[in-house]
């Protein structure tokens, strides 16, 4: 009788010792999801409402050259018109377009901000086209952000339909012959990238700049975990990866300007800051080695991620100037001036 209790005994000690286990397991994995499930909103998902109307900063700094653009940008606001589309899957998008003083120009800029970013940061890049080029300016409001409608930002993924959108606005208000340059900072340099890359890019497009892109969503995501959080998110990312493959329809692995790069086929100029601890220099180098087209890299150094302007403003401008010399010098080759 003895043997036999001591035998039951051990059996239902293994028995809650398995039993804990598994429910420790358990508990680990619901912990995982709500983690992942958490972070999947904090990356794709917008707040809303969006404002209805935008007003100018009471306080705009003008200690760097960004803030003085901002200035001019906000002075001359009434100059923009308000402008409003629908992109591929209904969504209301919402820009700024500012025609040229130049009846007669063929040229329009659409520039694109990055990521929880006002269009109005890429005032410095605008006045900068304005006073050089005398062209056509174009300053969407990303997907889900600012007046642009939209639940999910998909960092260039959705963006990119939206951006040729935008393109087919910009021919139709410049005629058919309009030339279309892509400027776009972080997320909105990504998004140039991966339009420019497309079979149905439409042939208008004439060169790409992108100031400080990352080379891949998951690279980008997986660097800021370990920067930011101390923590390898690169098995959380599988998990994430589930729900946008489920609710978004898309696999986060084609958000990667780098794979993208290789189709590019117009010139596209690169700014990367040395101390970029978002779009690492590492990961623009992936792009620009990619890239079988005109290109050009230009490193600023000392500057941050989207600093690269302010670091070094008259350089900036002097590669854009040349950029852009570079792509008229291709067009009158192949006939399209």
């Amino acid at each position: 009788m003895k043997v036999l209790l001591s035998i039951n005994t051990t059996v239902i000690w293994i028995a809650i010792a398995v039993a804990g286990v598994v429910i420790l397991c358990l508990l680990a994995y619901l912990l995982y999801c709500r983690i992942a499930d958490n972070l999947y909103k904090k990356i794709f998902s917008r707040p809303a409402p969006m404002p209805k109307v935008d007003r100018s900063p009471r306080n705009i700094p003008q200690d760097k050259p960004s803030g003085r653009a901002k200035n001019w940008f906000y002075t001359h606001r009434r100059e923009y018109l308000n402008v409003v589309i629908r992109s591929y899957d209904g969504t209301r998008l919402a820009a700024y377009y500012r025609r040229s003083g130049d009846q007669d120009c063929k040229n329009t800029v659409i520039l694109l901000h990055g990521y929880n970013e006002h269009p109005s940061e890429m005032a410095p890049y605008a006045k900068m086209f304005m006073n050089n080029f005398k062209c056509n300016i174009l300053i969407p409001h990303m997907r889900a952000h600012c007046m642009s409608y939209g639940k999910y930002c998909t960092y260039g993924i959705y963006e990119t339909e939206d951006l040729n959108a935008w393109i087919r606005f910009a021919v139709k208000q410049g005629g058919p012959a309009t030339r279309v340059y892509l400027m776009g900072r972080s997320m909105g340099a990504v998004t140039s990238l991966i339009c420019a890359a497309q079979p149905n890019v439409a042939p208008n497009v004439a060169g790409v700049v992108a100031d400080c892109p990352y080379d891949s969503l998951n690279n980008v995501l997986v660097h800021i975990g370990k920067k930011r959080y101390n923590i390898d998110f690169t098995r959380m990312l599988k998990k994430i990866n589930v729900k946008v493959k489920t609710e978004l329809e898309f696999d986060m692995s084609i958000c990667n300007a780098a794979d993208f790069a290789r189709s590019i086929q117009v010139p596209v100029l690169l700014y990367v800051g040395t101390e970029d601890d978002v779009a690492v220099p590492d990961g623009v180098r992936n792009i620009y080695n990619n890239l079988e087209c005109q290109k050009r890299m230009v490193m600023i150094n000392d500057a941050g991620h989207c600093g690269a302007y302010d670091k070094d403003p008259e350089d900036y401008e002097k590669e854009l100037r040349k950029f852009i010399e570079t792509c008229v010098m291709r067009l009158v080759k192949i006939g399209r001036m």
